[in-house]
């Protein structure tokens, strides 16, 4: 299989490396509903990255208004919601 990633995501100049790859991690996931559920453990685990690191990248992420972080319950992992466009801004004219 393959995952798309949106290219504003790979060239957004404001987010780690780190943080591209979770983002990607949680598209393999997500397939079409544009929301998924991996467990914290498994995203590390497929990063090749430690799970403290994995919580920082999805906090960028969130912070950087890429996805939204959402519990589902005790003993659940969290549901994440992924931005997959982005919104212009209108054109200013001068």
């Amino acid at each position: 299989g393959f995952t798309q990633v949106p290219n504003f995501i790979l060239t957004k100049p404001d987010i780690s490396v780190g943080a591209k790859l979770a983002y990607a991690m949680l598209l393999k996931y997500a397939w079409g509903d544009d929301a998924c559920f991996p467990g914290q453990i498994k995203l590390a685990n497929d990063m090749g990255a430690a799970e403290r690191s994995v919580r920082t990248y999805l906090k960028e992420l969130e912070s950087a208004g890429l996805l939204e972080i959402a519990q589902r319950g005790l003993g659940k992992t969290n549901l994440y919601r992924l931005y997959l466009t982005i919104k212009k801004l209108p054109r200013r004219r001068p």
